[in-house]
This record gives C-alpha cells, sequence and structure tokens, in this order.
C-alpha cells in the first residue's frame, strides 16, 4: 500500500509545472494484491532477470490495468493484510484473465 502511495506522489502534476490544472504528467493507476509469490533470479549467463511469479503477481498484473489514472484498486485480500478501512471507499467487482472468480477490489486514491 504504501509503494503505490509513493509512487503516485512521486508523479508530478501539470500544476506543479505552474499550470492551473492538477493532471498528473503522466496517468497512472496501481494496484495491491497479496498472496505468496516466488521471487527470484531466472535465467543464466547474460540472459538472466530478477523476477516475480505467482498468481498473486498475475492478478497484481491484471488489476492494474483496469486501474484509471489517480486509482489504486485494492483487492480484499490486500486491504484485511493491511488493515485498511474500506468504509466509504468505491468497490468494484472485476472480471480478471486467467481466474474464474470475479475479484472484489477498493478504489484508494492517494
Amino acid at each position: 500500500m504504501a509503494a503505490a502511495v509513493a509512487v503516485k506522489r512521486a508523479v508530478p502534476s501539470r500544476g506543479d509545472a505552474g499550470s492551473d490544472d492538477g493532471e498528473p504528467w503522466i496517468p497512472i493507476g496501481a494496484a495491491v494484491h497479496t498472496g505468496r509469490a516466488f521471487v527470484g533470479v531466472i535465467g543464466e549467463g547474460d540472459a538472466h532477470d530478477f523476477t516475480a511469479l505467482g498468481d498473486p503477481v498475475n492478478t497484481a498484473s491484471r488489476l492494474v490495468s483496469e486501474a484509471r489514472a489517480g486509482e489504486i484498486l485494492v483487492t480484499a485480500a490486500a486491504a484485511e493484510a493491511a488493515g485498511l478501512d474500506t468504509a466509504g471507499l468505491e468497490q468494484r467487482t472485476l472480471d480478471v484473465r486467467g481466474r474464474e472468480e470475479r475479484v472484489t477490489a477498493w478504489v484508494a486514491r492517494a
């Protein structure tokens, strides 16, 4: 949660450059999900990369494509793990590619 908020706040708005609107220079959205993932280096020699694999990674990746500019989509599992009070937040139920069940997420704004 803190990383998503930090990224959102780090993107300067056009208003920072003297414009009257507060639209971000880069319209970004974020998603937060939690679960067991596998993290490490894959490959060998010059063809290697540090990556994360697993269903939670795939779910977060697909949710971020659903987030509109300025939004942070937080799944129920992540909200519970972070102790996020979801009262008053917009709730969305989303069809996520690769998952049979729909995913419930709340919309937070940094």
